[in-house]
């Protein structure tokens, strides 16, 4: 929704990590993520640029597998809630017909469970609860047209 030079939008969008794979003193931990998130973003508009926030509420699947040092296996999946709070900037780069908007939006991610891997027992990884995400994303606004009828075409 845009109100003057406000604006208000409801996001859902989804994340994907790259692999991790480390090796440490008791073994071996690969680790990926994938993640959905229901974002609420707000801010003001000064043409061509735009300021705001945002904040988050999303779900994070976990994954690991590991070998230990004897070469025993394990593995580890799990799904986490994860929230946000940010910055969303954009930078207007095309305005007809259709606008081209740049958004670079640095969020803060707090996993309420740590994520925490262990070997026999022992810490094998420890990516923590805070993670910094800085995602940047090509917005396209596409114009509708109305067909003789009234419906969308």
């Amino acid at each position: 929704a845009q109100r003057n030079a406000s604006f208000g939008e409801l996001a859902l969008s989804g994340q994907r990590t790259s692999s991790l794979d480390h090796r440490s003193v008791v073994g071996r931990v690969e680790e990926n993520e994938w993640g959905l998130a229901l974002g609420l973003r707000v801010g003001r508009v000064w043409a061509p640029l735009s300021v705001g926030a945002l904040t988050e509420l999303g779900v994070l699947a976990v994954r690991a597998r590991g070998t230990t040092l004897d070469h025993s296996p394990g593995h580890y999946t799990r799904a986490l809630a994860r929230v946000g709070v940010g910055l969303d900037l954009r930078v207007v780069l095309l305005r007809a017909p259709t606008r081209v908007v740049l958004r670079l939006a640095p969020t803060l991610q707090v996993d309420p469970q740590r994520q925490r891997f262990e070997l026999d027992r022992q810490p094998a990884l420890d990516l923590g609860r805070v993670h910094a995400w800085v995602p940047l994303t090509l917005l396209f606004d596409l114009p509708l047209q109305r067909s003789a009828g009234g419906d969308d075409a």
